[in-house]
Order: C-alpha cells, then structure tokens, then sequence
C-alpha cells in the first residue's frame, strides 16, 4: 500500500520534473537564486509589483488578521501573542519555546519585500496555540459572574471564524 504510493509518486514526480533529478545541482542553486531574488525585491515581475512602498510588519500583520483568519480571531492571535510574552518573561517555559519561534518568525518574513499571505502560514498554528491558551485562561481568571461574558467572547471568536472559514471556502 504505502510503498506503492511513495513508488508511484515518485515516478510521477521524476516525469513531471526530471531537471530536478538530472541535474539536482543547478536546479537548487537556481531555486535559492529566484528566492533570494523575490523575498528582497531585487527581480521585477508584475506579482511583486504590488509590494512596492508596503510598510514591513504592518502589512503582514493586517493581512493575517483580517484576511488570514478574520478580524475576531486574528485580534485574539494577537492577545494571545501578548499574553504568552508576559507569561514568557515571568518564566514560562511552553510560552518561552513558542514566543521564540513566533515573534522571530514573523520579524524576519515581514521583513520580506515580497509578502504573500502565504509566507505566514508556518506562523498560523502556532498563534492559535497562543489565541486558545489566551481564551482559556482569561475563562479560568475571570469571577464567577463575569464568566459568562468570556464565555460569550469565546462564542463570538469561534462563530465568526466557522462563518468566515465556510464563506472562505465557498469562493473555490
């Protein structure tokens, strides 16, 4: 079964791209070439056009808040970014591990010149590890009779991002 699959995609790839096998060297130096061309700017192509005179950070920033995850849950990422720096600072070593990895992350590739949503996926996951743990503990912090609003909170970040991932994947 499984051997068979690999098998077959194996092949299927070689026929699809056999310069990649025939001459694996020229076709990596070329493919860090053209990276390294698009990410700082320096190939003019109408794709990248769109990046000229694009403030670093802020446009990522927005375009992962607003068309990545939608406003609600992409304003939790945030929070939730925030939150797990200051649990970082005072000692937390999960918060530690991913505030390591995420606010690197997101400095460098917002840094890009060329800033396709998809650059930022890698940081998804770990942003929503960061909204949930934020959601849970503002439930866990919160009086007994104000536990209602974080709940309500919790609701309108999970409705809105259901409605925005089925309206999402409606346009395709």
């Amino acid at each position: 079964g499984l051997a068979l699959a690999l098998a077959a995609a194996a092949a299927v790839n070689f026929l699809a791209q056999p310069f990649v096998y025939l001459d694996w060297k020229s076709f990596t130096k070329d493919v860090v070439y053209v990276s390294g061309q698009i990410t700082t700017g320096q190939i003019d192509c109408p794709c990248l056009r769109q990046y000229l005179d694009v403030p670093n950070w802020i446009y990522p920033w927005q375009q992962i808040t607003v068309w990545g995850v939608g406003l609600p849950l992409g304003i939790v990422f945030w929070a939730g970014l925030a939150f797990a720096i200051v649990r970082a600072v005072r000692g937390s070593k999960g918060d530690v591990l991913l505030v390591s990895w995420a606010v690197p992350f997101f400095f460098i590739v917002g840094a890009f010149f060329a800033k396709f949503l998809r650059y930022l996926l890698p940081l998804t996951p770990v942003l929503a590890i960061l909204a949930a743990s934020f959601l849970f503990a503002w439930l866990d912090s919160a009086r007994k009779h104000h536990r209602w609003v974080v709940k309500a909170a919790i609701i309108l970040v999970l409705g809105a991002s259901i409605l925005y991932s089925l309206g999402y994947a409606s346009i395709y």
